[in-house]
């Protein structure tokens, strides 16, 4: 599996590159909230990966919307850091 590195845009926001790019947005006390998660599990688990060195926990997943590509990799991160999923109504799972 290839390593993803984050890429710093400004002071709190970086994106992991991916064929479906996942946004990061650091928050207070080294928490952040991770916008969309590619397309399956491998996608989150390289996003895990790429925050590792930040020494990040993921405190929420934001999706912008249900395409399986924007929500593959929410069951894995959810599984393993315990974020909450937001999403508009028509999104979000039931």
């Amino acid at each position: 599996m290839q390593t993803q590195r984050l890429q710093k845009l400004s002071d709190n926001v970086y994106v992991v590159p991916g064929r479906t790019n996942a946004g990061v947005l650091v928050i207070d006390n080294n928490e952040c909230v991770i916008v969309d998660t590619g397309i399956d599990e491998d996608s989150g688990r390289r996003i895990l990966n790429a925050i590792k060195p930040l020494n990040l926990r993921v405190r929420a997943i934001i999706n912008t919307h249900h395409h399986a590509d924007h929500i593959g990799g929410n069951a894995l991160i959810v599984k393993r850091s315990g974020a909450a999923v937001y999403a508009t109504p028509e999104d979000k799972p039931s």
